[in-house]
């Protein structure tokens, strides 16, 4: 081979990450080159795959993962195929695209678990491809290539769109980045750079729920630097850092009166006591709720086919939809089976929190808390967008299984 399979393997992970917000920027001018875009690197994947895999180089997680996305496969067939759908007929085609989307992302954390394993790439290769994505976003706002998609809704007049054209691609892609940027903050001044024009960027993608996820991650940081270090110094530099940067940005905000506006808009909404319907979210998901008490039995096992709850919203509220949530997303389209698979995988990776070294408690803590928030507030947390917080968790797991090794040589 002219490029060693080590090398090869490492352009492979890279190219994927460094292509994928452009492949969504060329989507918006060329209909179905993202869906090429993903059906090559999941052939890619596979064969990789299978020329690393060896059976006891698996973990649960990631074996879960797998099952995941094959019984999403199965009850979409069985719905479609037995006609076990009520109101609405579903799309079986666009079930299909979503079971073999999270297959892709079982491969890219799968991916990572083995090359992180055989030392082909490491925490740098991460922190590299996160500092590149995140300009990426920046300059292709700058040079003006977010204007491939308008963003519709009040507030979102400023928002941050990037490279990809669309400010939530955007979003979830900022959002995915920020584990690996936090812990690296912690080892140079790029890194904590980085940290902080990631910060303001997410900021200005005006996502409600990317600004909660980064204050949550944001509070766990500060006690994972003090507990960490035991550096009263270094903790108050940073709070105060933040802080600073937080009332600049406030500052900003208070004498434009543009983004004053947009950003009281997108947060009033929010307020369901004063008139607001928590982003809509109360109205639809009050309906989805009601109607799980409504369907057949049958149905709450495999569910009532991808596309039904955007047909089931579009004849209630006028608004073809999703649930913005991937618990009733998954539960009414798939059943309740994925929804216990789910669950087995946020469980596994918290009871690795207790088995761990240190930094890899912190990478796999902030790691459920990114999915978590994302899959309860917005949903996506399956998404080829989010593909990077996978592939970071694919790396702690493999880390873990590296140190397993050590300590029984």
């Amino acid at each position: 081979m002219i490029i060693e399979k080590n090398s090869l393997y490492r352009i492979v992970f890279y190219s994927y990450f460094l292509i994928l917000p452009l492949a969504a920027a060329i989507e918006s001018q060329v209909s179905g080159s993202n869906l090429a875009f993903n059906a090559f690197y999941l052939i890619v994947f596979t064969l990789i795959i299978i020329d690393l895999h060896q059976s006891r180089l698996i973990d649960n997680y990631i074996t879960i993962f797998f099952s995941l996305s094959l019984t999403l496969l199965i009850t979409n067939a069985i719905v479609y195929g037995f006609g076990y759908f009520n109101e609405y007929e579903p799309g079986f085609i666009e079930g299909l695209k979503i079971s073999l989307r999270v297959l892709l992302i079982a491969l890219i954390s799968y991916f990572t678990f083995l090359l992180t394993y055989y030392k082909t790439i490491n925490f740098e290769d991460l922190k590299v491809i996160a500092i590149v994505l995140l300009l990426s976003m920046i300059i292709g706002q700058a040079a003006g290539l977010s204007s491939t998609t308008e963003v519709e809704g009040a507030g979102n007049e400023f928002a941050l769109q990037g490279l990809a054209g669309h400010v939530a691609i955007t979003s979830s892609i900022l959002v995915s980045i920020l584990p690996v940027l936090f812990i690296s903050s912690l080892r140079s001044k790029l890194s904590f750079l980085a940290l902080m024009l990631c910060i303001v960027a997410i900021i200005f993608t005006f996502r409600r729920s990317a600004w909660l996820i980064l204050t949550i991650m944001g509070v766990l940081h500060l006690f994972v630097i003090y507990y960490s270090r035991r550096n009263i110094f270094q903790w108050t530099k940073t709070t105060s850092i933040l802080l600073a940067g937080s009332t600049l940005t406030g500052i900003f905000f208070l004498f434009n009166q543009d983004f004053s506006q947009a950003i009281t808009t997108r947060l009033n909404d929010l307020n369901i006591f004063e008139g607001g319907t928590g982003a809509g979210r109360s109205v639809f998901w009050s309906i989805l709720i009601d109607y799980i008490a409504e369907q057949p039995l049958i149905n709450f096992f495999i569910g009532n086919g991808y596309g039904f709850i955007q047909a089931l919203l579009d004849s209630r509220l006028n608004q073809a939809i999703g649930a913005h949530n991937d618990w009733l997303d998954i539960f009414l389209s798939f059943g309740i089976i994925p929804i216990i698979l789910f669950i087995t995988m946020i469980g596994l990776l918290v009871k690795d929190i207790f088995n761990q070294e240190f930094m890899l408690q912190v990478i796999l803590t902030y790691c459920i808390a990114n999915l978590l928030i994302l899959s309860i507030t917005t949903g996506g947390a399956f998404d080829t967008y989010y593909a990077f917080l996978h592939c970071t968790i694919g790396y702690a797991l493999a880390m873990k299984a590296n140190n397993r090794d050590s300590d029984n040589d």
